[in-house]
């Protein structure tokens, strides 16, 4: 089933192929998680400045423990060539539904992020680098501080006879509250409410952003 990055805008899916791989059910993966992902988390505790009384820089990392429930997802992406498009989308702008996206980059370009005032810049491919992208969840944890990435894939004219392959692995937290963060820097204490009523969870967002992408193929 083709998916819509965009389904605001985008009435057929990106023109793109992946390969997904999930969470093993006997929970032994065959290799261990990337380490970046590890630092990361780790590094998002110290610089929120959460108190160690509330969980400190353990914080996030507690909640991403690969012996809990997740969606995290490994996506293999294959971006054909092709000889003409209508537009020079190849994934519409979008932002990621978990917390941190980790993005592994071949040689060929494509990624733009949204910088504002409808101006995009391309994602340099920078040799033996991950691009780390923020998700939605943390902007909810953060009330806003962090900024989930809006970005876009795109055809360059030099390259759109070329194979584009990516390697994206998705942090998608699950039964985690998206309850703000306990820390100074953050602004407000707001709770997001899900539709039950009840504190949303990253899983009930997840689940939510999923069904906007493919609604139209399930309504067709």
């Amino acid at each position: 089933m083709p998916h819509r990055s965009d389904p605001a805008t985008q009435k057929i899916g990106d023109p793109k192929e992946c390969y997904q791989v999930s969470k093993f059910k006997d929970d032994k993966p065959v290799h261990a998680l990337p380490k970046p992902f590890d630092d990361c988390v780790d590094d998002l505790g110290s610089f929120i400045k959460i108190p160690e009384s509330e969980g400190g820089k353990n914080w996030f990392s507690d909640r991403h423990a690969y012996d809990i429930p997740s969606g995290d997802i490994l996506r293999i992406l294959h971006y054909p060539p092709v000889e003409s498009h209508i537009d020079d989308i190849r994934a519409g702008s979008h932002t990621d539904y978990g917390s941190i996206t980790l993005v592994f980059q071949h040689d060929i370009g494509g990624l733009e992020i949204y910088a504002g005032r409808s101006r995009w810049i391309s994602a340099p491919v920078i040799p033996d680098c991950i691009l780390v992208n923020l998700g939605d969840c943390l902007e909810f944890w953060t009330n806003g501080l962090l900024k989930s990435t809006l970005h876009r894939v795109v055809f360059r004219s030099n390259t759109q006879s070329l194979d584009r392959h990516s390697m994206v692995y998705f942090c998608e937290g699950y039964d985690i509250p998206l309850d703000p963060v306990p820390s100074r820097l953050v602004p407000g204490d707001e709770v997001k409410m899900g539709e039950s009523g009840k504190r949303m969870t990253a899983a009930e967002h997840l689940r939510m952003r999923l069904d906007a992408s493919l609604a139209y193929y399930v309504n067709r």
